[in-house]
């Protein structure tokens, strides 16, 4: 099968399978009937979205999962370690990976500028590595990609397509660096993961599609500044003047 897919906002994809739609996070709150929107626009109807996989449970991610999950009656997937977060409606803001974030989420906490509350969610499917998407009419599948959350996944479709959730980012210059990341050491293994899939294309949840060659320089240039601690990655990571692909929808 050839899936398709639809960028319904900057942080969630709708695509269609054999058996089904498939949708990955639910951006914030108040987000459902545009979902649902764009599910009607691809000739569906709510009960054909039968699963939704949750790459992680911040709440620009998981804003309007249950009001989805009632409307719809679709499954939701999600990672063992984000299991307890998405149960009981909370996830606390994570750490800065750079001054601007580290900042920015000092004045959350202090100020509650940003609120990690989101309605709680029963999850259908835990998963804690490699899960096939067969089941659910994708040729695909799941892998753990840790590093800005413990739990967070992406997912590989075709051997083309990779939605990558926050475990890249595409928003600042010169970088694909999550400005946020609790587990910042993982980060360099999840993104050779990411490569391992042989995908051509990574969609993060905010910014324009990754290349294949961008990747692969980056993680290179992060391996290098691992070898040398996180101090000089600090210090040196997010102004590496590498090249970055345009946005595409192949």
């Amino acid at each position: 099968m050839n899936a398709s897919f639809t960028v319904v906002q900057k942080s969630c994809y709708l695509i269609k399978g054999d058996k089904g739609f498939v949708l990955i996070d639910t951006g914030t709150s108040n987000k459902s009937g545009k979902i649902l929107k764009a599910l009607t626009s691809q000739g569906g109807r709510p009960e054909d979205l039968k699963l939704i996989i949750i790459t992680h449970t911040h709440f620009d991610h998981v804003g309007s999962l249950a009001a989805l999950k009632k409307l719809t009656a679709a499954n939701v997937l999600i990672h063992k370690a984000e299991a307890e977060n998405l149960e009981k409606g909370y996830t606390e803001i994570p750490k800065g990976a750079m001054q601007v974030a580290r900042t920015l989420a000092w004045l959350s906490k202090r100020f509650y500028i940003l609120r990690g509350n989101f309605e709680c969610v029963q999850p259908d499917i835990t998963i804690t590595d490699n899960y096939d998407l067969a089941d659910h009419g994708l040729r695909g599948n799941i892998i753990h990609t840790p590093g800005h959350t413990l739990g967070s996944i992406s997912v590989a479709l075709e051997g083309q397509y990779c939605f990558v959730g926050d475990t890249l980012f595409n928003i600042f210059p010169g970088s694909i660096y999550p400005p946020f990341a609790n587990h910042p050491e993982l980060l360099c293994q999840s993104w050779q993961r990411l490569l391992d899939t042989g995908c051509e294309f990574f969609h993060p949840a905010h910014g324009r599609v990754i290349g294949r060659k961008t990747l692969i320089k980056h993680c290179d240039n992060l391996k290098s500044n691992n070898s040398g601690g996180i101090k000089k990655r600090r210090n040196n990571l997010y102004y590496s003047a590498l090249w970055s692909v345009g946005e595409s929808n192949p």
